[in-house]
């Protein structure tokens, strides 16, 4: 009993402790996890933030600060036109002179929109109908208006140097002159360098693969990477078209890379390079490999919690099983005691499992054991009794000690046949015992039992005091034998 009931309390200790801890590592994993995402994706948000600002900082920087350039590119422009005017065959320009006094690249377009000369010899042939063919529409629209055009920040084709652009038709519109000026060593462009900026991005940011400024036909500014091709060139070009943020996802081996295409219209470029597109890609590599090291710490701490559990739960439950043991058992006899009687009865009679059977039983002349053969020896036919009544009842019903030498067993749903029947084997049974022992045989040691039925309402009190009642009955007619309590009379059935 001691062992259950020690058992009983080991397992609510560890359910109860495993529930809380573990509910509290759980939750901490889960948050964990939550921020370990929300920390991945600001990563790609401040990127983004921080390359944008960029951005703007050095489209408003030429605008108020290099106006000197716009001047020279007007002047050289009209320088141009007016060589053009005196001498319209482009066979008697000497484009490497020019270029070197203008301190500017020389393009002339045809009407095809082909780069037929220039002092660049890289870009001499270039077919805009082929590799620009947004920028053809724009071509012809100057063509045929004859305005100067000076667009913002763009990217040399050949090489992808970062330059400024202006374009003027020629008086008779046939031709393009086209004017490119090199940025990267002024002033301006050193100071806000984006490229710089997407450099200390990516080297701060675990999460970020690359991180590059597209131009509207999706070059990238400092030819970084490689050219955009199926899904993120249809991404790329859906993100230029409807103006919002597009991403694709592509599996690269065993990780998964994701490619974010932000559009950025710059406020102060009034040129065809207003559009810029920020090409963001990350992985979440990084992200699963911290996710995978969380779940193995998670799973590692609650194996330490199950394991520390268990031993904790062992120690308290040895420590604490004794007393709260003997509360509901008696010590000498290991049976349930008086509390663990009127605990249980209450809780029967209350079920209302049918009669129940209160069998009461005394040891006569008990007290000449003490007197004459000592204590020892009566605790010794107490511990008798206690086991013969656990043998007898066969684990089928609950042997109770109320106190001294009086026992109670617990019959529920049961029938007064049944409970003669077990009355009169524990009689035979304790009486065997008895005359094993020469010593009790001369002090007459015998026992009696009352026997009471519990009727409708019945309380547990009544039903010990008829018990009771039966009992004495029992040891007035000549003991070892058993009385059934009725309202109305007493039986007196003798042993046989």
């Amino acid at each position: 009993m001691k062992r259950n009931f020690r058992l009983k309390l080991f397992f609510i200790f560890t359910v109860f402790v495993i529930i809380i801890t573990a509910t509290i590592a759980t939750i901490d994993y889960y948050q964990l996890k939550e921020q370990t995402i929300e920390n991945n994706h600001f990563q790609v948000e401040q990127a983004s933030e921080t390359v944008t600002y960029a951005l703007q900082s050095i489209d408003k920087a030429y605008y108020f600060l290099d106006q000197d350039t716009n001047e020279k590119i007007e002047d050289n422009m009209t320088i141009l036109q007016n060589k053009y005017a005196t001498t319209p065959d482009f066979n008697d320009w000497n484009f490497e002179e020019l270029a070197r006094k203008l301190g500017m690249d020389i393009y002339i377009i045809s009407p095809e929109n082909i780069v037929t000369y220039s002092n660049v010899k890289a870009d001499i042939g270039l077919d805009f109908t082929e590799c620009c063919t947004s920028l053809v529409k724009v071509l012809n629209e100057r063509r045929d208006s004859g305005n100067l055009y000076i667009d913002g920040i763009d990217i040399e084709q050949h090489n992808a140097g970062i330059k400024k652009y202006a374009y003027m038709a020629t008086v008779d519109k046939k031709y393009i002159i086209e004017l490119g000026y090199s940025l990267e060593d002024e002033p301006i462009f050193e100071k806000y360098n984006f490229l710089d900026v997407t450099d200390d991005l990516k080297n701060k940011f675990s999460s970020i693969e690359d991180i590059r400024i597209l131009n509207f036909g999706g070059l990238s500014f400092g030819g970084q990477g490689e050219s955009l091709q199926g899904e993120r060139r249809d991404a790329f070009e859906l993100a230029r078209e409807k103006d919002e943020m597009i991403e694709v996802r592509q599996e690269v081996g065993e990780d998964t890379f994701i490619y974010r295409y932000i559009p950025l219209t710059l406020d102060y470029d009034q040129g065809s390079t207003k559009l810029k597109m920020i090409e963001i890609i990350y992985n979440e590599h990084n992200l699963q490999s911290l996710l995978k090291q969380y779940h193995k710490t998670y799973v590692l701490q609650i194996s330490i919690l199950l394991a520390v559990t268990i031993i904790v739960s062992i120690v308290i439950s040895s420590i604490f099983a004794r007393p709260v043991y003997l509360a509901f058992h008696d010590s000498l006899t290991g049976l349930k005691n008086r509390t663990a009687l009127d605990e249980n009865l209450e809780k029967i009679l209350k079920e209302d499992k049918g009669t129940t059977a209160l069998l009461m039983l005394d040891l006569d002349n008990f007290k000449l054991v003490n007197d004459y053969l000592g204590h020892s020896k009566g605790d010794y036919l107490l511990q008798s009794v206690a086991k013969i009544m656990k043998e007898t009842t066969a684990g089928l019903y609950t042997p109770y000690r109320l106190g001294g030498d009086e026992f109670v067993i617990i019959m529920v749903n049961s029938t007064r046949e049944n409970a003669e029947l077990l009355a009169s084997k524990l009689i035979e049974n304790i009486k065997s015992e008895i005359h094993i022992e020469k010593e009790f045989r001369t002090l007459n040691i015998s026992v009696s039992v009352g026997i009471a039925l519990s009727e409708n309402n019945e309380t547990p009190k009544n039903l010990l005091k008829h018990a009771d009642i039966a009992l004495y009955k029992s040891k007035e007619k000549g003991k070892n034998q058993y009385q059934i309590y009725k309202t109305n009379e007493a039986l007196q059935i003798p042993f046989l």
